[in-house]
């Protein structure tokens, strides 16, 4: 579909982008055909699709921990980073201006 072929016109990214929802879907239902007609290892039915509570706090526990700890390494990063350049700046640019102007007086 980027550069067209046949019936279908050159349609470049918009084109590249078509094809990949395309492909997506068409693989998507496939899985689900193959799984419901091939896959006779469980039962397929809705009565055994019942929510654990203790699996789903857990799920929300660890992801909640997630989100805390790349908040606080974001911050710390954050921190971090600009300490270095302020140390840069120091030493690249007052430490040297403060020589020079110390050693004229």
């Amino acid at each position: 579909m980027i550069y067209g072929l046949g019936p279908v016109p050159e349609m470049g990214v918009r084109g590249a982008a078509y094809a990949t929802v395309i492909g997506q879907v068409v693989s998507a239902v496939l899985l689900l055909i193959f799984h419901l007609r091939l896959d006779h290892e469980f039962e397929h039915d809705i009565k055994y699709m019942k929510p654990d509570m203790r699996i789903i706090s857990i799920s929300f526990i660890f992801a909640g921990m997630n989100v805390a700890y790349q908040g606080i390494y974001q911050a710390l990063d954050g921190g971090i980073e600009s300490l270095v350049i302020s140390l840069l700046r120091q030493l690249i640019i007052i430490l040297p201006l403060a020589g020079i102007f110390s050693s004229r007086w």
